[in-house]
């Protein structure tokens, strides 16, 4: 595998990866990925070091399309047509593929010569593992339709994937729902037991 610098696309087998997704349907590209993320999580404790190139590649272009993300591909490096808004589903299977390619049974990670490069490459894929961590509520909560809502105005919310991640089952009217600092706050009331 040639490799020409410490970037998630600068090796053949990450651009072949990447050039592979050209021509194929949003479906695809998406079982592409996933597929990509599997081999490595399901590799056990020896990532093999092509299998890890590609789950890089894979993990640094869904970490490109979170918002705030600090993921920037130069378009000389990424795909050649847009990709479709990648799932949200993907995250945590590329985080944890990732996390299997920094471990110590990874080929990737211990094929450097220079330890500098190492380092280099190592925080680069703990800054795409860092974009990727995200809290499950965050995710339930991302791409939802969200208002503010004036202090003592009562908003009936049925949010299935919110009721998924934190109040299984329960029905809620939420008065306030603030994020601050990272940390999701919600003022409700009437909270029951499920209904139907």
């Amino acid at each position: 595998m040639g490799t020409w610098g410490t970037g998630p696309f600068d090796s053949d087998m990450a651009a072949d990866f990447v050039d592979g997704l050209a021509g194929k349907s949003p479906e695809q590209v998406i079982e592409a990925m996933a597929r990509a993320f599997q081999r490595v999580v399901d590799s056990g404790s020896r990532v093999d070091g092509g299998d890890g190139a590609e789950a890089v590649a894979a993990a640094a272009l869904v970490a490109a399309q979170i918002p705030g993300s600090q993921v920037v591909i130069d378009p000389d490096d990424g795909p050649s047509e847009p990709l479709p808004v990648l799932p949200l589903s993907l995250r945590p299977v590329a985080e944890r593929a990732l996390r299997c390619v920094l471990q110590d049974g990874s080929e990737l990670a211990a094929g450097w010569v220079e330890s500098s490069d190492a380092q280099q490459w190592r925080t680069t894929v703990q800054t795409i593992t860092r974009a990727l961590d995200v809290a499950p509520w965050r995710l339930a909560l991302e791409g939802l339709d969200c208002r503010i809502v004036p202090p003592g105005d009562d908003v009936d919310m049925k949010l299935e994937s919110l009721e998924d991640f934190l109040f299984s089952g329960l029905n809620l009217t939420v008065r306030q729902a603030v994020l601050a600092d990272d940390c999701l706050m919600i003022d409700a009331a009437g909270c029951g037991p499920p209904g139907p």
